[in-house]
Parts: C-alpha cells; structure tokens; sequence
C-alpha cells in the first residue's frame, strides 16, 4: 500500500483487514497490472478488486494462467515478497569488466550479446520486462557513460535489447576512446503481459 499514505508513502493494515481495506480498490492498484491485463480484466468484468476476491484463486488461474494465482493472493493481501522501502524491483542489469580496454565495435558487441541474454534471463525469471534500455560504458580513464533509448512497447527478448543496446553503442564509438567496462539494463519494468505484442514484432 505504498500509495496510500503519502507523503510517508506506507499504510500498515491487519491481516483481517486486509479484505474490506482492498475490495472497493481499483484492480489496477494490484502490482504488475499494466493495461494489457487491466484490459483483459475489463473484458472478465473485473474493475475492483473486490471481483477478483469473489472470482477465487482456482477460477483466475482458468481463465489468466499462472499470474491469476498472484491476483488471486494480491487481492486478500498476500505477497510471499519480503517487504521493504526498497524491495520492489526497478531495474534489472548485467555488466562486465574488459580484460583490457577495448575501442572496436565488434569486440565490445561480443559481450553485449552475452550480457542482453543475462539480462533477458533474468526478466524472464522474474517474470517482468521493461521499455527502457540503458546502455552504460566506462572508459579507459574511468569515465562514466549512460545512454538510455525507450521502446514503444516492454519487452524481455535478447535480441531487441541487442539491436536497441547496439545502436547506443554506436553512437559512443569513435575509434579511438577506448572502454574498460559495458554494461546493458532494462527499467520502467511492468507485467509480462504487456510484453513484446506480436503485431510489433512481425512488423519489425
């Protein structure tokens, strides 16, 4: 409930509570639901949080698959998560640390490869994606470089946060600067529902 006590920015409740505080609720307030599954809910007649209590934990995982079983336990309170002012995640990177500085694109692409598909793994697993790319580089004199491109859509592919991360990179190499450390990272992170829609991919 991080949005409902501001400015502290936590509101506390009892486990017993925790139904009649969340049911008159929007389902949006749940975490991770992103406008692909609230249109989906909409179309399932469920705007509140409320209808998800109702609807039960065996019927949302029927109709949403395994993320209706999350719904189903957001929506009487419960979250296996450890709670903390820092506990939800915002980002989620990979880097690496050159052996020797490096100055020429088809070296450095090389472990940009490797660390898009960590990251894509990694998003995977924690079943999110993001439309946020963020390209980080250090030079060889320690310099800090961060360039950021945003999709039009969330995405975990390996290969979109290789091209997206890739025309950063580009953009940074001169032939002569040469870097000691890349690192690739994807943030604005929400549901995997809203993720890489195959009417963009095809069109890509």
């Amino acid at each position: 409930a991080s949005d409902l006590d501001k400015p502290r920015g936590f509101s506390l409740i009892g486990s017993n509570e925790a139904r009649s505080f969340l049911a008159p609720m929007s389902a949006t307030k749940i975490w991770g639901v992103g406008p692909a599954l609230t249109r989906r809910l909409a179309e399932a007649g469920i705007n509140k949080i409320g209808q998800l209590q109702t609807r039960g934990e065996e019927e949302l995982v029927t109709r949403f698959g395994s993320i209706g079983r999350r719904l189903a336990r957001f929506s009487i309170g419960e979250d296996a998560r450890s709670v903390g002012t820092r506990s939800i995640r915002k980002s989620v990177s990979a880097e690496t640390t050159f052996e020797h500085d490096l100055a020429a694109f088809f070296e450095i692409e090389q472990a940009l490869q490797g660390l898009c598909k960590r990251v894509s793994e990694r998003l995977r697993r924690a079943n999110m994606a993001g439309n946020a790319i963020v390209l980080k580089l250090k030079t060889s004199d320690f310099k800090l470089r961060t360039r950021t491109a945003s999709l039009s859509f969330p995405t975990q592919r390996a290969n979109l946060l290789y091209e997206t991360g890739a025309t950063l990179l580009t953009r940074e190499l001169d032939g002569k600067t040469k870097f000691r450390l890349i690192g690739i990272g994807v943030t604005r992170l929400t549901d995997t529902l809203d993720a890489d829609p195959p009417d963009m991919l095809d069109s890509s």
